[in-house]
């Protein structure tokens, strides 16, 4: 008997402890109220009563625009919490009496917790109408509930979900941080424009082509302009910059512009100056963008990488390609060795194997193979520019100085010579290079890296033994 008891007992706690764990594992029970008047499948308009200010959220032509404080594009990922509080039913799992427990679980004013009202309305003038109150945690589950009041009622009702979370995010916070809702592949004209100097990017069969503010027509680097339609078609901002003036900014009538036009719509965005990352408090140098249809005061902010997607000038965007030799045919490369005044020859011999000569071409020379004197080769007969020299950045004085000199000839009796200078400059944050120029050409930046595989000639030369 006793043995019995002690059974029955022991499945009446088992039971009890079953019923508590069901009750606290899921905001529904065998008489859990939902609450279908509080579904809205397609708000048109979100009010947001913080306490402090309102946040007025309005959709035009599908796209959800913060109205009030500051106008500006909502942030998709945002907007769609916040939508997801009304496009399914509310499941309470608990009730309480507002006008005995509201101020404790802040669902009405001037309790220990502010409540947020949001005020959701429809395309027919439907509306839903709720106070949201304190975040309850439960503690065995670690699930989020949340207290909430539908306005007029009496009744508060325990929900599920994390419903504060999505309601309580400031202005700044909700705005979108993708700059545009752009394609790249939509783009029909790309243009660049700094005062009266207007570059203006079209595609041309399978290509780009730039035409100039005096109407010549150029090709352009087809794999730089794809690349820099997808960073601006992709481009996300860091922050916000507001209360300025255009000149507390760096806003002038020469500011770099940047305008595309695309599926009907034309995008314009202006760059402002550089500010300290103290200034604005985003960690790092960053640019202002003074966005068309934005407010006038509110400026996005970029990095110093991004800023020079806005300020490209023709020599950024002609194509890259200085020299392009086959490797096979290329017969003969003369270039300055590390003493003064004797040059080293790289001749390819009859069996098509390269041999080097110091000084005068004598003799059988020495056999040179291995990476560095691929990578050399690779660099010469495909040869490159990061950036062509315009108004932006200038080669000035470069080649008055000490110069390097390298010569080629090819099998078929064609033959150049590339002569590298100075140093160039960088442009924001993209490392300057060294200039160089073919024969008499137009002068052109070289990467660091490629400038060192051309001279470098002791990374494959054998010692001299």
């Amino acid at each position: 008997m006793r043995k019995a008891v002690v059974v029955l007992a022991a499945l009446a706690a088992g039971l009890g402890g079953l019923w508590w764990w069901l009750q606290e594992r899921a905001p529904r029970g065998w008489d859990a109220p939902t609450l279908p008047e509080l579904v809205m499948e397609a708000p048109a308009e979100v009010w947001i009563d913080q306490g402090e200010g309102r946040v007025v959220l309005r959709q035009r032509d599908g796209v959800w625009w913060i109205e009030e404080p500051a106008p500006y594009r909502a942030s998709t990922m945002h907007m769609e919490d916040i939508l997801a509080l009304v496009q399914t039913p509310l499941v309470s799992d608990l009730t309480r009496d507002a006008g005995a427990h509201g101020a404790a679980l802040g669902v009405v004013e001037g309790g220990e917790v502010s409540p947020i009202r949001v005020v959701f309305r429809g395309q027919g003038g439907e509306q839903i109408d709720l106070w949201v109150g304190q975040r309850v945690e439960v503690e065995r589950t670690r699930r989020a509930l949340t207290w909430v009041r539908p306005e007029g009622s009496d009744t508060a009702y325990r929900v599920g979900g994390n419903l504060r979370s999505a309601l309580e995010l400031a202005p700044a916070d909700l705005r979108e941080r993708r700059l545009w809702e752009l394609a790249a592949e939509d783009v029909a004209e790309l243009r660049f424009s700094r005062g009266e100097r207007v570059l203006t990017l079209r595609p041309a069969e399978g290509t780009w082509q730039v035409v100039t503010e005096g109407g010549e027509t150029l090709e352009a680097d087809g794999g730089h302009i794809r690349a820099l339609l997808r960073d601006l078609s992709n481009l996300r901002v860091q922050g916000f910059l507001e209360d300025k003036t255009p000149e507390e900014v760096g806003l002038h009538p020469e500011s770099p512009r940047v305008t595309l036009r695309a599926g009907g719509q034309t995008l314009q965005a202006t760059l402002g100056g550089t500010r300290d990352a103290e200034d604005i408090g985003v960690g790092a140098v960053s640019f202002p963008l003074a966005v068309e249809g934005i407010t006038v005061g509110l400026y996005p902010l970029v990095t110093e990488h991004q800023a020079a997607w806005f300020d490209q000038g023709l020599g950024d965007l002609l194509g890259r390609q200085v020299l392009r030799v086959e490797e096979a045919s290329l017969q003969r490369v003369v270039l300055p060795g590390a003493d003064a005044g004797r040059d080293v020859t790289l001749a390819r011999d009859a069996e098509g194997s390269w041999r080097v000569f110091r000084g005068r071409v004598v003799g059988a020379g020495e056999a040179v193979s291995g990476a560095a004197l691929e990578a050399f080769l690779e660099t010469l007969t495909n040869l490159r520019a990061s950036r062509w020299e315009d108004e932006l950045l200038v080669a000035g004085d470069a080649f008055d100085g000490q110069t390097q000199e390298l010569r080629w000839q090819a099998a078929d009796g064609s033959e150049g010579r590339i002569v590298l200078g100075g140093d160039a400059a960088s442009r924001y944050s993209l490392r300057g290079g060294r200039w160089a120029r073919r024969d008499d050409g137009r002068p052109f930046v070289l990467t660091r890296e490629h400038a060192r595989r051309l001279t470098d000639v002791g990374a494959w030369i054998p010692d001299e033994g």
